[in-house]
């Protein structure tokens, strides 16, 4: 299997784990303190957003305009088409596998799981 981005939606946000360029495994920090023109591009693009990327995963985190139901699965699909082209590579949904191959251990509660739609 070649590299992929695994994302899940997480409370209306979008998390994404981004493949390594070389070697295996996913960036531990995918959006530092630095600014990265393409993914202002994607955060441009989408529009009422913000990213992260600190804690071993990507975030795009929407505004409360945009977590509406009839919104919701436009921006999804954007989203990720914008990070697949982003990135160079294709883009699966998977809560079990996000969890799974998160490279921050600190994760490993998932607390935060138990109701994914709250």
């Amino acid at each position: 299997m070649g590299k992929e981005i695994i994302w899940t939606a997480i409370g209306g946000d979008i998390w994404a784990l981004i493949p390594k360029k070389r070697g295996q495994g996913f960036v531990k920090v995918p959006y530092g303190h630095h600014v990265n023109p393409g993914l202002e591009d994607v955060r441009t693009q989408l529009g009422e957003v913000d990213i992260f990327g600190l804690d071993g995963h990507l975030e795009i985190v929407l505004s409360p305009k945009l977590r509406r139901p009839e919104v919701w699965e436009e921006l999804k699909a954007k989203s990720i088409r914008l990070l697949e082209a982003h990135y160079g590579c294709p883009a699966r949904e998977s809560l079990a596998d996000f969890k799974k191959h998160h490279p921050v251990k600190a994760w490993d509660n998932w607390s935060c799981f138990e109701n994914p739609n709250s």
